[in-house]
């Protein structure tokens, strides 16, 4: 109507201007000829008026009222919806954004789509965005690999996201992404993944989830050369729990049992409840598959302990099956079956006890309970004596020793790397690693009251001693109880034990070298630290392990290797000691590069006091 108006003034004023045109040709009046322009110049607003509302302003709000709905759908959508360009830059963001995720849609336009995304998976996804805009494709919900969106506070939402695309006039593509929280989705999954797996009462794995992780474990144990074992557990007397107390009472029982077993296995180990009073442990990481019936031993003392229901003592007790895998059984369910088999010969044998299916494994296994009880009292019954391997300076000069441990039980000489392993994993270390320290000090005491004073006096500590609370009062006592001095003694440790010590036990061998106890690490080399990691602990040596020593003069890369050891070694102010030198070639290659001390058979093997001692009778050189 407004148009139609202006068209009609239009074309009235311009037959006004006319009416004038033809006066002024009629008459030649200047008058005339004036208004007939003017009113030619008002018929040209109205007209230009009329054409301008409909050719341009109708079009233009035509596209804003466009626009506002857009922005209106795309705010009411339940999913936060982004618009992307090539660049990666958000232009545009719904209002849902704010409410699920806590972005300001204002504050996102302009920003990058990174700002959306956990720092480490950022450099990735922009590697796939540019992918996507070199072939943009729909690409609906739940085809996309689930995300996590980082929001404002710094928590992660699981997100899944929609994604299309579309192109403007001038050929530029915009990515279009749905985002959609499934917090609770995953929840609802996570909960009903539990509930298949799970245990109702108890919480522990079930049969489905214990024998996907034995599957596991014996993959793991074929790749490393190691052993898995099923413990199958069966509770004794349980039966009299029910009858006497109610299955409510029984209930509590098997709850207790589970958080039991729970405690006393390592974190990589599984519990699970097969049912009824039936439970089974699997073990991992085996090299000995007498570990297992160290295990089973602890899980029959720990269940043989009283339970408290409603107010009551009840004692049950456990009978257990042991199966190997390989040597019993390859396949899961015959492991299964090889454990059920011996817990029957436990019960059999009168309950509250273990049996294994092997004979081989359980003359393993009474083997090493032997070797355990053996170690109990072995620095009580002087089963235990020390021995002295030489240490020599670049100079050839004795400048001590290393002390090595020895052990003989039952009439025969166990090898060290078979005690040392069962006393780390019994705790019988702590007490045995205190009796040499002890009996080391007061030896090198002795002979130095003698006039055959050491320089050094090597000592191995283990990692597990080094997380005793008391280590560090214990070493200051037996320095002060034997008189000898704290510079003249190192403590050493390998590197494996260091890298895996807590703060604490780094914090025990910092105030011992500040009382002027040296700290060596052991078998360096054959771990994975580095001297950049090491320069930061407490310590003054490197003792290059014998691996790397055995093929100098022989072998470049040993040579570069240990060569590699010295130099930066001795740029952080570290001596070095060189393990296992048993030729005049090694020794020579060593002393050219300055080795600081060196130890090996080429000096002397590990000798008993009496035979060491004569080596400090003056002079000693080598």
């Amino acid at each position: 109507g407004e148009c139609m108006l202006a068209l009609a003034f239009g074309i009235t004023f311009s037959a006004i201007s006319e009416l004038f045109s033809t006066l002024y040709g009629a008459t030649v009046n200047d008058s005339a000829n004036l208004l007939s322009h003017a009113y030619k110049v008002v018929s040209y607003l109205y007209l230009f008026h009329a054409t301008a509302k409909e050719a341009l302003r109708r079009p233009l709000e035509l596209l804003l009222a466009q626009q506002r709905r857009h922005e209106a759908i795309i705010d009411s959508a339940p999913e936060g919806i982004l618009v992307v360009n090539k660049a990666g830059t958000i232009v545009q963001a719904s209002a849902a954004m704010r409410s699920h995720f806590g972005f300001d849609p204002v504050d996102l336009v302009g920003q990058g789509i990174e700002v959306l995304l956990p720092p480490h998976l950022r450099e990735k996804h922009a590697v796939n965005f540019r992918r996507y805009f070199e072939d943009p494709t729909v690409r609906p919900m739940g085809r996309v690999n689930e995300l996590s969106l980082y929001k404002p506070d710094g928590a992660l939402v699981p997100v899944d996201v929609g994604i299309g695309y579309w192109k403007d006039q001038d050929g530029s593509t915009m990515a279009v992404a749905f985002v959609r929280d499934i917090s609770e989705r995953k929840s609802h999954e996570q909960k009903l993944q539990h509930q298949a797996t799970h245990d109702e009462l108890t919480g522990l794995p079930n049969r489905t989830l214990l024998l996907d992780r034995l599957d596991h474990a014996k993959s793991r144990a074929r790749r490393r050369g190691e052993q898995v074992a099923v413990i199958l557990i069966d509770l004794d007397h349980f039966e009299t729990v029910n009858d006497s107390l109610g299955h409510a009472a029984g209930d509590l029982v098997l709850v207790q049992v589970g958080r039991r077993l729970r405690d006393c296995m390592r974190a990589e180990d599984t519990v699970a409840r097969l049912g009824g009073d039936e439970f089974v442990v699997l073990l991992q990481d085996l090299t000995d598959h007498a570990q297992a019936a160290t295990v089973g031993a602890k899980i029959i003392e720990v269940l043989t302990t009283t339970f408290e229901v409603a107010g009551r003592q009840v004692s049950i007790g456990a009978s257990l099956g042991l199966a190997l895998f390989p040597a019993d059984a390859t396949e899961s369910q015959d492991l299964l079956r090889q454990a059920d088999i011996a817990l029957y010969q436990a019960k059999d044998t009168g309950r509250g006890t273990y049996q294994f299916i092997s004979a081989e494994s359980e003359r393993a296994s009474k083997e090493r309970l032997d070797l355990e009880q053996g170690l109990r009292a072995a620095t009580a019954d002087g089963s235990l004596e020390l021995n002295f391997q030489p240490q020599v300076g670049l100079d050839g000069r004795l400048l001590g020793a290393e002390v090595l441990l020895r052990w003989t039980h039952g009439g025969r000489s166990i090898p060290p790397d078979r005690f040392i392993a069962i006393a780390e994993e019994t705790g019988a270390i702590v007490a045995i690693g205190m009796w040499v320290l002890g009996a080391a000090c007061r030896q090198a005491r002795d002979w130095a009251d003698r006039g055959l004073m050491m320089e050094r006096l090597a000592v191995n500590v283990s990692g597990r001693q080094l997380t005793e609370l008391q280590f560090v009062e214990q070493v200051i006592d037996v320095l002060a109880e034997t008189g000898w001095p704290p510079n003249r003694l190192e403590l050493e440790i390998t590197e494996s034990a260091l890298m895996q010590t807590p703060k604490t036990a780094i914090g025990n061998l910092s105030v011992l070298r500040d009382l002027g106890v040296a700290v060596a690490v052991d078998d360096f080399g054959t771990g994975y630290s580095s001297l950049a990691y090491l320069k930061h602990l407490p310590i003054d040596r490197l003792k290059i392990d014998k691996s790397f020593v055995k093929r100098l003069a022989e072998d470049k890369d040993d040579e570069s290797i240990v060569a590699a050891i010295l130099a930066m070694a001795h740029t952080l102010r570290l001596q070095v000691v060189a393990e296992g030198v048993e030729t005049q070639e090694q020794l020579n290659w060593l002393r050219q590069r300055e080795c600081d001390v060196m130890q090996g058979w080429f000096f002397g093997k590990a000798v008993p006091a009496e035979a060491f001692e004569r080596l400090l009778l003056p002079p000693t050189s080598f």
